[in-house]
């Protein structure tokens, strides 16, 4: 139901490549789009996976650090904002 819910985006990302096409590339731009989202359907959670846990994996960076060690998702945060932009 929450995939559903947030499937606005698709339409948002048809209109761009819509816009940002002309007629000698748009079947290209639009062929694109499904790869594209199949990659971020299987590197997302990838990249996601490998941040969790920083001190025991990461241990010489995080050293001992308590707070990520009680909050060991704390650091996707600011990841996926990094992301974003």
């Amino acid at each position: 139901m929450l995939a559903g819910l947030l499937n606005a985006n698709q339409g948002i990302i048809s209109t761009i490549f819509g816009e940002l096409s002309n007629s000698s590339n748009q079947s290209i731009a639009f062929s694109l789009m499904p790869i594209f989202w199949g990659l971020g359907g299987v590197l997302g959670p990838v990249i996601g996976g490998s941040l969790v846990f920083p001190t025991e994996k990461f241990s010489s960076l995080f050293g001992d650090n308590e707070s990520l060690k009680r909050f060991p998702y704390v650091q996707l945060v600011p990841a996926d904002l990094l992301l974003l932009l």
